[in-house]
């Protein structure tokens, strides 16, 4: 739900609305997501983490503030560091925000992560001729399928085996149409991340009423707010 996502300060004004759009994506996304599983019984290994221990993830910056909101509602000790000094989330090889020593849980921002964590291992990318296809991950069984030892589906047959994969492009397209010319904008999280925290920050203590695309440098970090 958006009230755990966002701090206190940040309820209404232009940043709040296309946060709102991005909870709304997201949430459509993990519903397809959900579905899709629920037809074909995938899911990942028990305490695998390959997925995040060799990338980090490019982000928009819809998707870097809604991160960053989730961590100063939810996480404030962790989204000062992170604040105060890009040099606390490491550029390589894996995602900073994954943690090996949490076998159930190896992601320290669940709620908050971007699509593509959403997504990975489970969507589908349009073929050449624009139908829908299916590849299973490496780590991942083989699933009963009239092509004995099949990894790979797409069009009709993916249709009639499995029903339709969200895919990765149409929910980014979306994420994207929020801020038209937002795609060109990408960067790695590590790199995302850290203003995103002092925007969130300095404009929820403006109750929400800055504008999300300002420029100049960014804000001194006002106190960050207590976690309920």
């Amino acid at each position: 739900m958006l009230h755990t996502i966002l701090p206190e300060g940040l309820r209404f004004g232009v940043l709040f609305d296309r946060l709102t759009s991005v909870h709304s994506i997201y949430t459509r996304a993990e519903e397809a997501l959900a579905s899709f599983r629920a037809r074909n019984g995938l899911s990942c290994p028990a305490g695998c983490g390959t997925c995040c221990e060799g990338f980090i993830p490019d982000v928009l910056p819809l998707e870097a503030s809604y991160l960053a909101a989730w961590l100063v509602r939810n996480r404030p000790e962790r989204a000062r560091e992170m604040a105060e000094s890009d040099a606390v989330l490491p550029t390589g090889p894996g995602c900073p925000l994954y943690d090996p020593n949490k076998p159930e849980a190896h992601c320290t921002v669940y709620p908050g992560r971007p699509l593509i964590c959403r997504l990975f291992a489970f969507s589908g990318v349009r073929a050449k001729g624009g139908q829908a296809s299916f590849a299973l991950c490496r780590g991942m069984p083989d699933l009963p399928s009239p092509r004995s030892g099949a990894r790979t589906w797409e069009g009709p047959e993916l249709e009639t085996l499995f029903g339709p994969p969200p895919l990765m492009s149409d929910f980014g397209a979306e994420l994207e149409g929020i801020v038209p010319g937002d795609g060109s904008r990408r960067a790695p999280l590590t790199e995302a991340l850290p203003p995103a925290i002092r925007q969130i920050v300095f404009l929820s203590e403006l109750g929400g009423r800055g504008d999300p695309n300002r420029d100049g440098n960014d804000p001194v970090l006002p106190p960050l707010p207590r976690a309920s």
